[in-house]
C-alpha cells in the first residue's frame, strides 16, 4: 500500500515540474515575442549607441555585425543568447534553469553603469556566482565586437 501511496506521489510530482517548465518556457517566449515586436517600432541608430562607450578598436557597422554573429551562434562552449536571450532581454532559451537570472543588456540605464573592462572581463573570465562561463578561447578584438553588439541591444 505505500509503494502504490508513493509511486502515485512521484509520478504527480514529476507531472507537476514538468506543467511549470512548461507554463515557464511560454512566459519566457511571450516575453521574448513582446520585446521583438517593440524592437520592430523603434528607429534608432545603434551605431551611435555604441559610440557613446570607449573601445580600443574602431566602432563600425561591420564590428557591430561580427559582434552579433558570435552572440547568436558562434562563442562556444555555449553562445551568449542561449542565455541573455536573441535580443539580450536576458530570456534565452536556458534562462529559466539558472540562478541568478542573466543580465538584461536591454536596460539602457543599467548598462550604463557597467564599462567595457567590466564586460570584457565578465566574457574572458566568467561572471563569478553565476552561471556564465569563461570564453578564454576568444581573441580580445572578437570579445571588443560583442561588446559594441551587446551595447547596442539598449538602444532597439
Amino acid at each position: 500500500m505505500i509503494k502504490k501511496f508513493q509511486l502515485k506521489y512521484y509520478v504527480f510530482l514529476i507531472l507537476l515540474i514538468f506543467c511549470f517548465k512548461i507554463f515557464f518556457i511560454s512566459q519566457l517566449l511571450a516575453a521574448e515575442r513582446k520585446q521583438e515586436h517593440l524592437l520592430v517600432k523603434t528607429n534608432l541608430s545603434v551605431k551611435k549607441t555604441a559610440k557613446e562607450f570607449k573601445f580600443p578598436i574602431k566602432v563600425s557597422n561591420n564590428n557591430i555585425l561580427f559582434g552579433e554573429k558570435l552572440y547568436q551562434d558562434e562563442v562556444k562552449p555555449i553562445a551568449c543568447s542561449k542565455c541573455h536571450g536573441k535580443n539580450g532581454n536576458g530570456f534565452g532559451i536556458m534562462a529559466w534553469a539558472l540562478n541568478p537570472l542573466p543580465r538584461n543588456f536591454t536596460q539602457k540605464k543599467y548598462m550604463k553603469k557597467i564599462s567595457n573592462l567590466q564586460m570584457f572581463d565578465a566574457i574572458k573570465n566568467g561572471s563569478g556566482g553565476t552561471a556564465c562561463l569563461p570564453n578564454k578561447g576568444l581573441k580580445p578584438r572578437e570579445i571588443w565586437q560583442i561588446i559594441m553588439y551587446i551595447r547596442t541591444l539598449g538602444a532597439k
